[in-house]
């Protein structure tokens, strides 16, 4: 009910058109600083008046730097799916890891991938509006190897690249800076 309300605040918000399969409540604060009190606050709490005066809600509070950061990858394959419209994003494959090299990045996407059980794996590199501004497929990608894709001309800002691989896909969100 609050959607149109956060867009017209300018928040980077997203509607997920995967209508009633999810129904995750829960907030992460201070996820990337250790040194604070990460924390996770989740519930069956609906954050809504109803709740708050109807209700018999619950709401859980960790403060845990371990939970918070589970909860934080979860929320970013979940965002990623949601943003480049692809389906099956998970957090890891087993047989396939792929790391960003240097992040942020300047002109050249540089990453490594350890990919033992897949063929083929393609690439799409999408801006947080969700357009695709670049894809590339690699073939027999087998083992560890490197590989580069020349990003001279995006922007400096927030980005995700995609990894395909069979029916899945593993997401990692780099910045670049110019």
């Amino acid at each position: 009910g609050e959607f149109a309300t956060l867009v017209a605040a300018g928040l980077n918000v997203r509607d997920d058109s995967v209508a009633h399969i999810l129904h995750h409540k829960y907030v992460i604060i201070d996820e990337d600083a250790l040194s604070s009190d990460p924390m996770v606050v989740t519930g069956s709490h609906n954050w809504s008046s109803n709740a708050e005066a109807n209700n018999d809600e619950n709401t859980l509070i960790f403060h845990d730097a371990t939970i918070a950061n589970m909860y934080a990858q979860e929320f970013s394959a979940r965002w990623i799916g949601i943003t480049t419209n692809t389906k099956n994003v998970v957090l890891g494959l087993k047989g396939f890891d792929v790391k960003i090299l240097g992040n942020p990045v300047k002109d050249v996407l540089r990453f490594e991938m350890n990919n033992e059980a897949f063929e083929n794996v393609s690439i799409m590199i999408y801006n947080t509006q969700g357009q695709l501004l670049a894809s590339e497929v690699l073939n027999n990608a087998n083992g560890v190897t490197n590989h580069s894709i020349n990003i001279s001309d995006f922007a400096s800002g927030s980005y995700i690249a995609v990894f395909h691989v069979d029916e899945l896909a593993v997401g990692k969100q780099f910045v670049v800076v110019k």
